[in-house]
């Protein structure tokens, strides 16, 4: 067993997780991914709240080749945002959608300031990996502005480490996160 499976969990995320299986009841043993992403999107519907009058959320579809990608883009209408943060949700390229982590997104917009375009990224095992950390445009166009970071949930760094940005997945390390802030990698 690996030592992080060991570790204790935090005591308001454990509070957090008896709670649910409380109100939801327990997955049973392997549950197929249908059944995950019922549970994700029922724990997103209970999440939700209103969104601050002060931000500004709308729904977007980029052309890509052969597909649409859904983007839900959270503006703060307070100020002109900073920059933009472009969010994939957290699933492990399984589960999650743009609404199962609607609250999260809005809630980084409203407190840092920054738009951030949440994409919503084609799933296994419909979509097999990959396929799904290839989602993002080839060069990001269009956007609302060109000082992009790229950035994941920390669900599984081993699915934010597959980002294909060329970037670090935090914009906070690395250089190459910086030079991306200041508008000057090479791609998005």
């Amino acid at each position: 067993m690996p030592a992080y499976d060991r570790l204790p969990l935090d005591p308001g995320l454990a509070a957090y997780y008896a709670r649910l299986n409380a109100e939801l009841g327990p997955l049973p043993p392997n549950p197929s991914a249908a059944l995950r992403r019922e549970r994700i999107e029922e724990v997103g519907r209970r999440e939700a709240r209103p969104y601050p009058s002060s931000l500004a959320v709308s729904d977007h579809y980029l052309a890509l080749p052969g597909r649409e990608l859904p983007v839900r883009l959270y503006r703060p209408a307070s100020a002109a945002p900073t920059g933009l943060l472009v969010f994939f949700h957290g699933g492990g390229w399984v589960i999650g959608s743009l609404a199962s982590h609607d609250r999260l997104a809005a809630e980084l917009a409203h407190g840092s300031g920054v738009a951030i375009a949440s994409v919503h990224y084609r799933r296994a095992p419909e979509t097999p990996f990959p396929a799904p950390a290839t989602t993002r445009p080839p060069r990001c166009q269009g956007w609302p502005n060109s000082r992009l970071r790229w950035d994941a949930t920390p669900a599984g760094w081993a699915s934010a480490a597959t980002v294909p940005a060329g970037i670090s997945p935090s914009p906070r390390r690395g250089p190459r996160a910086t030079a991306a802030a200041r508008g000057s990698a090479s791609s998005c």
